[in-house]
């Protein structure tokens, strides 16, 4: 499923319509109610990608601006809209250290979960 951005400009209320037999539930958005929602994005959707050399040794970038300036981390970024999150950590890992990445996809432990670490 590609990520989104999430905007919120009025409220939105779905019901079912049993009556008519329909099977998806039918949106409609309250004209008559005041949005106590934010007009902007309140979520992003950030990848990113672990590069690991023949040594066993990690890539770390470091930040160049924001909180985090002069920070060590691994390359990272947000997902554009309608992007798969495995094409953005791709993406993202090319654009800040020009590696191309050689597999899409690694477990990183027996039980199939993804580990996903920040800040390593």
């Amino acid at each position: 499923m590609p990520a989104r951005y999430i905007y919120h400009n009025k409220p939105l209320i779905t019901v079912s319509n049993f009556t008519t037999q329909k099977k998806t539930p039918q949106p409609y958005f309250c004209e008559d109610q005041n949005c106590t929602l934010p007009s902007y994005c309140t979520h992003l959707i950030g990848a990113g990608g672990v590069v690991i050399n023949s040594q066993n040794q990690i890539l770390l970038v470091k930040e160049k601006s924001g909180n985090r300036k002069n920070k060590w981390n691994i390359p990272m970024g947000r997902v554009d809209e309608g992007e798969q999150i495995h094409e953005a950590a791709i993406r993202e890992v090319l654009e800040e250290t020009g590696i191309e990445s050689q597999r899409k996809y690694r477990k990183l432990n027996k039980s199939g979960q993804n580990i996903i670490r920040r800040n390593l």
